[in-house]
């Protein structure tokens, strides 16, 4: 088991309530920031979400790495995340669902924009 200097926290686009901690692997800690778009494995399979936040430890006793990032850019500006999170607690939904709301289809798809 490989062991990570940072852990990024992850919200997938299942619908899971629960915020996941990956460990950055060493090539990507300096990409890697809040608002990218990455895939991680989840019971054997591969899963696409967001990094919510990035930190220097983690609670988990496995952590598993985050497999790529999806977007060379954050999708997800400060202001834009903390819109979210709001909307979550006032219209009492899944970030999932803001989310999907909030960033355009296109670019959820891993489409290129036009």
């Amino acid at each position: 088991m490989p062991s990570f200097q940072y852990f990024a926290e992850v919200i997938l686009d299942i619908s899971r309530e629960k915020v996941l901690d990956y460990g950055i692997p060493a090539d990507l800690v300096d990409t890697l920031k809040k608002g990218v778009r990455v895939n991680v494995l989840v019971r054997g399979y591969t899963r696409k979400g967001y990094v919510i936040s990035v930190k220097s430890h983690t609670e988990c006793k496995r952590v598993l790495p985050i497999k790529e990032i999806l977007s060379p850019h954050e999708l997800l500006s400060d202001e834009i995340f903390d819109l979210s999170i709001w909307m979550t607690k006032y219209y009492c939904c899944s970030i999932q669902k803001v989310l999907k709301a909030v960033i355009p289809s296109p670019i959820r798809k891993d489409m290129q924009p036009k």
